[in-house]
């Protein structure tokens, strides 16, 4: 009789060794990929930020059109870019920012941006941190076009910039944007 439980044991270790390598394998799936960058860094027009762009993704800053942008990135399909700005501020603005932090000059940003468009506030500002460095995102929505504009606000300790990403009547697609927006301001350097 001692031999039968033994049995029944040596029968379902197999099954049990089975169950939990399915159950470690489940467990030991990738991340969700983030998009690919160029490996060479390429200097903004201002030459204070250095940058990677993203795979699907062109350069347009040399081009003379882009001469208001520091970088100005178009994706492959033509219905999505990155722009980054830098926000001017006096001394005394920039003294205003460091207790109250970005959100009113979100809010001035986000009025500027929106006044001539008809564009409704999908998000609104929110704070975080990135590198150490205060930043902080809102987003918009133009109902005539289904454009999407999502600005982050980077304080890079001297230097105030925008970077916006637009996705020109791609409700749908803002999520893959904003993954590769993310990707790409995580990567800068000054």
């Amino acid at each position: 009789m001692t031999l039968r439980p033994l049995r029944l044991q040596e029968s379902l270790l197999p099954a049990l060794l089975l169950a939990s390598l399915l159950l470690a394998a489940g467990c030991g799936a990738p991340p969700p990929s983030r998009p690919p960058l160029s490996t060479a860094y390429s200097i903004a027009r201002d030459g204070y930020l250095h940058y990677r762009v993203p795979a699907g993704w062109f350069d347009v800053t040399a081009d003379s059109q882009a001469h208001g942008n520091a970088i100005w990135l178009l994706r492959s399909d033509y219905a999505a870019t990155i722009t980054v700005n830098e926000i001017r501020i006096d001394s005394v603005a920039r003294e205003e920012i460091r207790p109250q932090g970005l959100i009113p000059l979100a809010r001035l940003t986000m009025f500027l941006s929106s006044k001539d468009k008809g564009a409704l506030l999908q998000r609104p500002p929110e704070e975080f941190q990135m590198q150490g460095h205060a930043c902080c995102s809102y987003e918009l929505f133009v109902p005539s076009t289904g454009d999407i504009l999502r600005t982050i606000l980077l304080d890079s300790g001297e230097k105030v910039y925008a970077v916006s990403a637009l996705r020109t009547g791609g409700a749908n697609k803002a999520a893959d944007l904003a993954a590769v927006q993310m990707e790409f301001l995580e990567a800068l350097k000054w």
